[in-house]
């Protein structure tokens, strides 16, 4: 389940600077989660920072930013979020081409989703796209994650702009949607996508307006929620127990 909120196309993300404060029984709950992932997956796993959203707005976001660990310990272990309070922020997309919408089947190593279908691109927002007046950059952040995870260069997208915000209400992460027109179609994305480390997706595919129904048809509970509920909003589909 999702709860979704329609956000200004000129949304804002102010980095409040702030910092998380937590029990100790709670520091220690999180450093063992840490803990047994890395186990799990090795050098593949690295601490860094990612954005915790505070306050929603249609037009502003204010957070700021925590160690990653805190935030796959919540999403490990969605109890934690009475005492963590954490709300991971993330972007994802919805891209377009003169031939349809990107999908990407993600790797089967990754810790969410693992060998879904999803809309590209997605990621965490890091501390890398923080500006010195303590803006969060979330477009750059979503250029960043095409190019990283898809091979498509910033100059090919020609149009984007910030449309909704999904919260997860079990795991409580955020995904703010940006939708994004591309100049180039398939001719030159597939070859580009071929070219790079398939780290996150091991396939795209591009499907026609159209055909977006039949493919979820298709690939029936191999698609991520959150790709479900993103298209459902937009109206490409619509979800089971939804009224007419």
């Amino acid at each position: 389940m999702f709860n979704v909120i329609e956000l200004s196309p000129n949304l804002s993300v102010i980095d409040s600077g702030a910092e998380l404060t937590m029990s100790a029984e709670a520091q220690e709950r999180a450093s063992a989660i840490w803990a047994a992932e890395k186990q799990k997956r090795g050098e593949d796993l690295f601490d860094g920072h990612i954005f915790n959203v505070t306050d929603i707005t249609r037009e502003v976001l204010t957070g700021h930013f925590i160690d990653y660990s805190l935030s796959l310990a919540q999403y490990c272990e969605p109890a934690l979020f009475e005492e963590l309070a954490v709300r991971s922020l993330a972007v994802s997309g919805i891209v377009t081409c003169p031939q349809g919408i990107v999908f990407g089947l993600r790797n089967e190593n990754l810790t969410a989703d693992a060998g879904m279908w999803e809309l590209v691109a997605s990621g965490g927002v890091d501390k890398s796209v923080r500006l010195k007046n303590g803006t969060v950059d979330v477009r750059e952040q979503f250029l960043n994650e095409l190019h990283e995870e898809v091979n498509i260069p910033p100059e090919a997208v020609e149009e984007m702009f910030t449309s909704l915000l999904l919260e997860d209400s079990l795991t409580h992460v955020c995904d703010i949607v940006i939708e994004a027109k591309l100049s180039i179609g398939v001719e030159q994305i597939y070859p580009l996508f071929n070219e790079c480390g398939r780290e996150e997706y091991v396939s795209i595919d591009i499907i026609s307006e159209q055909g977006v129904k039949s493919f979820l048809q298709l690939m029936k509970g191999a698609v991520t929620p959150a790709t479900l509920e993103i298209l459902a909003h937009k109206g490409y589909v619509k979800l089971a127990g939804t009224p007419e």
